[in-house]
């Protein structure tokens, strides 16, 4: 679907609430101090109607907000993804959604929407993933509304690297609009509002070339992990854990069955257990076997009235 861009101006007469270059009046309609500022609108809430998402650019927008609601506090920062961040409280058709935002000094909710006017304050970061579909939108018309709004940063992701000049690009703030921040001696994207660098990663998938977004702390060498990372060490934690199990298991196995065949040599209840057997301590020797005493010698006859004449069964 071919996107209608429309320029309105806004009118308003009284500023009491400030969001970057616009402020909000009670009724949450913005301007500039000059009472007059140029705010794309897409035609019948179009900024709203995106085309469907490929499974790889939600994954991307999911694993991006994974990441970074793992990373920030909640109760301090508000991580969001695909919702919508309104800019006229009479309509709210007028609206962008950023495929990943975060708002810094806000604390998460539960509630769909993101009003500036409620908070006071623009989000910090947003990010827009690439698809073929998005790919003009989120390069040329959201930033005006971002820039309108005060975001701080925005960055672009093109998972594919078939739609932007660059897989990654981030831009800062600034009076003429937004200027590209540069790459860091390691290669990576630094972002001020988030306090993180980033970075891409390329990967094969079934065959083709493809990206993931990695955040960094300053400096680390290694990427703050992926919820598919997360999960791979607790398998690797649970496999361990069910091997030293399983070891214990066999140890506690093997020592029943050697106490179990030292009873059965001592338990004289069988040829195979019997106490006289050749190496056993009982072999020479007197001993008890219910009310019977005797006391044996190799060939010698069972002393006992009730087996007058028996001889020893053991002794050939």
């Amino acid at each position: 679907m071919e996107t209608k861009l429309r320029i309105d101006y806004i009118e308003l007469e009284q500023e009491p609430i400030r969001v970057g270059q616009i402020v909000f009046n009670a009724e949450g309609i913005m301007s500039d101090t000059k009472s007059r500022v140029l705010l794309p609108h897409l035609e019948e809430g179009e900024d709203l109607e995106e085309e469907g998402l490929t499974p790889l650019q939600f994954r991307e927008m999911r694993e991006a907000s994974l990441t970074l609601e793992r990373y920030f506090d909640p109760a301090q920062e508000y991580v969001s993804f695909e919702d919508s961040v309104y800019y006229d409280r009479r309509d709210l058709r007028r609206a962008v959604r950023p495929d990943v935002m975060v708002v810094r000094g806000v604390p998460a909710r539960n509630e769909p929407g993101y009003y500036p006017w409620r908070t006071g304050k623009a989000p910090d970061w947003v990010l827009e993933i690439a698809s073929k579909t998005t790919a003009s939108r989120d390069s040329e018309e959201k930033p005006l509304i971002y820039h309108a709004l005060g975001v701080r940063e925005h960055f672009l992701f093109d998972p594919e690297g078939a739609y932007h000049e660059r897989v990654l690009a981030g831009f800062a703030l600034a009076p003429e609009g937004y200027v590209p921040i540069p790459e860091n001696e390691r290669g990576r994207v630094p972002s001020l509002a988030l306090g993180l660098e980033l970075a891409s990663q390329e990967y094969l998938l079934f065959g083709e070339r493809r990206f993931r977004l990695r955040f960094y702390l300053p400096g680390e060498d290694d990427p703050l992990p992926l919820t598919e990372e997360l999960l791979a060490e607790k398998d690797a934690a649970l496999a361990e854990k069910d091997a030293v199990l399983a070891a214990k298991e066999r140890d506690n196995q093997e020592l029943r069955l050697l106490l179990k065949g030292e009873r059965g040599t001592n338990s004289g209840d069988g040829l195979s257990g019997n106490p006289l057997a050749s190496g056993s301590r009982f072999a020479a020797g007197p001993f008890r076997s219910g009310l019977a005493e005797a006391s044996i010698s190799d060939g010698a006859t069972i002393r006992d009235s009730r087996y007058a004449g028996a001889r020893n069964p053991w002794i050939t």
